[in-house]
């Protein structure tokens, strides 16, 4: 994981129970959420899995709201699940389950709609899992970073081809990007 994910992971975990520093921090990617949700036609009818929900999970809680559809968040740290766990306590957020593992290898047979946070790790493992695993349908959500970013993060690999992409105004990630499993 390169420096700027590790920075981020550090300071979530230090501001997961600040509400204002989460409010400014998630504002951005309230508009980026929806955008996703709209790409990938989430509605309450889908079983959505958040990979690497880090210690504030906004992407879930967006979701969440979003589209009703019941939510869980996953990420390979411990630590960053039990303060995500801590934030939507306090916040009397419901609807979003926390697992622990690791998105190339859970299973992902239950889940119509997966979005692969941009510091996931490794992101071919994902998508061969995501193709192995998936349900016929389900549709799968990377972000991808901008280019002067893309030595710290794992890039999108050059194959399989998304089936649609948006362009998002973030510093670290330009674009988010939407692959179908058809089997």
């Amino acid at each position: 994981m390169g420096v700027v994910p590790r920075t981020v992971q550090k300071l979530e975990k230090i501001w997961h129970l600040h509400p204002q520093i989460q409010k400014i921090y998630s504002a951005p990617y309230r508009w980026v959420v929806q955008r996703e949700a709209r790409m990938a036609e989430i509605n309450r009818e889908d079983r959505v899995l958040s990979l690497g929900c880090v210690a504030i999970p906004f992407s879930a809680i967006f979701l969440k709201e979003y589209s009703g559809a019941p939510v869980w968040a996953l990420d390979i740290d411990a630590q960053a699940l039990e303060k995500a766990g801590q934030l939507l306590r306090k916040n009397g957020i419901r609807g979003i389950t926390l697992l622990q593992g690791n998105g190339a290898e859970i299973d992902l047979s239950q889940f119509t709609v997966i979005l692969v946070a941009l510091q996931v790790e490794p992101k071919k493992g994902v998508l061969k899992n995501f193709f192995a695993g998936a349900p016929e349908g389900a549709r799968l959500i990377m972000r991808s970073p901008r280019h002067l970013f893309v030595p710290g993060y794992d890039p999108l690999p050059p194959t399989p081809q998304p089936c649609q992409r948006i362009s998002q105004p973030l510093i670290t990630f330009g674009g988010s990007v939407l692959y179908y499993n058809k089997k």
